[in-house]
C-alpha cells in the first residue's frame, strides 16, 4: 500500500461515515421539527430537501455508488490523482483545512478542469484496512502528504 513516495488508497464502503452522515441529516431534520416557524409547507420542503440530500451524500461518500464517488486516491512522481467509480481519472491537488482526528480524516482537494471544483475525501477506520488510515494519518499530521501533493502549507 505505501512506499517512500507513492500512496495508493483504495477506499470501499463506510457504514461508520454513513452513520455520520444520518446522524448530521438526522439533527437538522429534528431542528425543523422542534422549530414551531418551520410546521408549515416550507418546513415540509426543507426536510424533503434534507432527505434528498442525505441520499445523494450517502450515495457518493459512503457508499461509493455514484459514478463520481472517488474509490482510489493515489499519490505517485509528487502528484495526487483520483479515481471515480465510473472510471473518471482526474490530477488533483490537495489543499487545507484537513481534518484528522483519531478515527476520522477529511481531505479536501482541488481540481482543475474547464472549472475549480473541491472533492472531498471522508475516511473512517473502516473505509480503508487499517495499516493504510494509520500511515495516512501519520503523513497528513506530519506534513508530508501536503508538500508531496503541491499543497500550499504543512498541516
Amino acid at each position: 500500500m505505501f512506499s517512500d513516495e507513492n500512496l495508493y488508497l483504495d477506499l470501499k464502503p463506510s457504514a461508520r461515515v454513513l452513520v455520520v452522515f444520518a446522524a448530521v441529516h438526522g439533527l437538522g431534520l429534528l431542528g425543523l421539527i422542534a422549530n414551531p416557524i418551520f410546521h408549515n409547507a416550507l418546513g415540509a420542503y426543507l426536510a424533503l430537501a434534507l432527505l434528498v440530500s442525505l441520499v445523494v451524500v450517502a450515495s457518493e461518500h459512503a457508499l461509493l455508488l455514484a459514478p463520481q464517488s472517488i474509490i482510489r486516491l493515489v499519490l505517485s512522481n509528487g502528484r495526487f490523482r483520483i479515481v471515480c467509480a465510473g472510471g473518471e481519472q482526474k490530477n488533483v491537488q490537495l489543499i487545507e483545512p484537513i481534518i484528522i482526528w483519531t478515527g476520522l480524516v477529511v481531505m479536501i482537494f482541488r481540481e482543475h478542469g474547464r472549472w475549480v471544483r473541491r472533492r472531498y475525501v471522508v475516511l473512517m477506520r473502516d473505509s480503508v484496512d487499517a495499516d493504510s488510515f494509520r500511515r495516512t494519518r501519520v503523513m497528513l499530521r506530519y506534513g508530508r502528504l501536503l508538500n508531496a501533493g503541491g499543497g500550499n502549507k504543512t498541516v
